[in-house]
């Protein structure tokens, strides 16, 4: 039987999928992320990977590190896979910008 992934393999999924997010964006502007189709799937795949990754980490985890805002990430998982159609790409455009490079530093800091 495979052993579970522990905190820290959790931890290498999130910066994994930020470092992705931020590669494909690079240099690319907001208009572009709302035409390019491809883009958008790509940058929402990953943001849900690391939504159901930040999930994944134990609850004890998430306590001792209360610095980031897990349940928002944990939220914007669940809108993007079960509410898809409320997703709003001002807000998700503002995340990558935002909040995803303060989240790599973070999180390069807990690895």
């Amino acid at each position: 039987m495979r052993e579970k992934p522990r905190d820290i393999e959790r931890l290498q999924h999130i910066q994994a999928a930020v470092d992705d997010i931020l590669e494909f964006v690079e240099s690319k502007t907001f208009s572009d992320f709302q035409t390019n189709k491809m883009l958008r799937h790509a940058v929402y795949r990953n943001l849900t990977i690391i939504g159901e990754a930040a999930n994944l980490l134990t609850k004890e985890y998430r306590d001792t590190h209360s610095f980031i805002e897990w349940a928002k990430i944990i939220g914007m998982r669940h809108v993007l896979v079960h509410g898809y159609y409320e997703a709003d790409d001002n807000i998700v455009w503002r995340t990558i910008t935002t909040d995803l490079p303060l989240l790599r530093k973070s999180i390069a800091s807990l690895i």
